[in-house]
């Protein structure tokens, strides 16, 4: 089968963990036989090009004309936000390109992944070609343009007006689409999006086939003192100053040390208000597979994002590694952490409950042991191969379905 791969990033080109799983997924059908393409954006360090890679996958990078870059970390003007989200509804660039790869590739089905910076106009082109469609729900990037419904501090109840005119756009390109189905990594996440999806064949909760690196050193023997760490984006939404003021309080009665892993735009002002605490270091961004690394000489993975997580890649690993994790009760988190076994889920934002959990946790070290053990026992479920031919066979059904009906007047 030819699969076109159409991601708004691609790696070694990273920011989260939608490419990285983009990527996973695209070597695992490579790695099955399949013809794999990609079509995905370019930058200054990743430039326009089309190149084989080492796993056999074909990787188009091109400049879809923004004014400025997918990830730019300063916030430009107002004027110029309007513009970049004009283009990414309505610019020509991402339609153009789509439309030359699928004359060129003649793709059995197209799978997309997110498309913000890259262009919605892709789903015309696709709606055009007639060839089927399958589209990955990441996140909230097709329910809100800044991608996460979360606004001064706190989760979006509702669609601003804004954001519904964004959808109306995005769900009319896909409703051209005769051959359509949808895939999100969690139930939680598909079910926000079911009242906003067009007519579909399919749409499936399937967690994200993923392989990792093996980590590269020997776990550390226990020292006595209980290693935290958290990995991921050094963001407001995910809750990495949160959990330092939790454990601010009880570094007071307690000994830890608290490894933070990622970077971000709160990482340097985070850094510069924790540097005379000896119990937490910041490590910055660091290579994915140094991840593993880390994990192997923690003994818990915080996960205290404060906003609607749909399935991060993080807890995928650590599920890998068998390192327990305590989480958010939030979005699909309840669906990789199983609650008093691998780990534990706490209400997001609730200072008294996390305090409470950590200083049980930091107390009592039979719970961890009791919790590595049932991470272990987790491995089996979200093994690749397993993950993998789900979504294939997803993948199959939409290339192979009759068309939907025409949608009337």
């Amino acid at each position: 089968m030819k699969v076109l791969i159409v991601s708004n990033l691609f790696p070694p080109r990273v920011i989260g963990g939608a490419e990285v799983a983009a990527c996973a997924w695209a070597c695992w059908l490579a790695g099955r036989g399949h013809e794999v393409r990609v079509l995905t954006t370019a930058s200054a360090e990743h430039p326009e090009g089309v190149r084989e890679t080492e796993d056999g996958i074909i990787v188009e990078r091109r400049d879809f004309g923004y004014v400025y870059p997918l990830g730019q970390l300063t916030r430009p003007p107002a004027l110029r936000r309007a513009v970049w989200h004009w283009q990414d509804h309505f610019g020509g660039e991402a339609g153009r390109y789509c439309a030359a790869a699928i004359a060129e590739f003649q793709p059995d089905v197209i799978n997309c992944h997110d498309l913000q910076g890259l262009g919605y106009a892709v789903l015309r082109d696709i709606a055009a070609s007639g060839v089927p469609c399958l589209q990955t729900l990441h996140d909230f990037g097709f329910l809100c343009v800044n991608m996460a419904m979360f606004r001064h501090g706190a989760e979006c109840i509702q669609q601003h007006l804004v954001c519904r005119i964004s959808t109306a756009v995005k769900r009319s390109a896909w409703a051209g689409i005769r051959r359509l189905s949808f895939w999100s990594p969690s139930r939680a996440l598909l079910e926000r999006y079911r009242p906003h999806l067009p007519p579909h064949l399919e749409a499936a909760a399937l967690p994200l086939p993923l392989s990792f690196a093996a980590p590269t050193g020997l776990r550390r023997p226990a020292t006595g003192i209980v290693r935290l760490l958290y990995v991921g984006q050094v963001t407001e939404i995910k809750g990495v100053e949160f959990i330092l003021r939790v454990l601010t309080e009880l570094a007071r009665t307690h000994a830890f040390h608290f490894q933070v892993v990622g970077g971000g735009a709160e990482l340097e002002r985070l850094r510069g208000l924790y540097e005379q605490a000896s119990w937490v270091s910041f490590s910055g961004r660091v290579p994915p597979a140094k991840v593993g690394d880390f994990m192997e000489e923690s003994d818990l993975l915080l996960t205290p994002s404060l906003w609607f997580e749909n399935s991060p890649l993080v807890i995928y690993q650590a599920i890998h590694l068998g390192l327990p994790v305590l989480a958010s009760r939030t979005g699909g988190l309840p669906e990789l952490v199983a609650d008093e076994v691998s780990g534990a889920l706490e209400a997001p934002g609730d200072v008294a409950a996390w305090t409470a959990r950590l200083r049980a946790i930091l107390s009592d070290s039979s719970i961890l042991a009791r919790w590595r053990a049932g991470a272990k026992e987790r491995r089996a479920a979200f093994a690749i191969d397993a993950c993998g031919e789900r979504v294939l066979s997803l993948l199959e059904r939409t290339a192979d379905a009759a068309p939907l009906p025409m949608p009337v007047g």
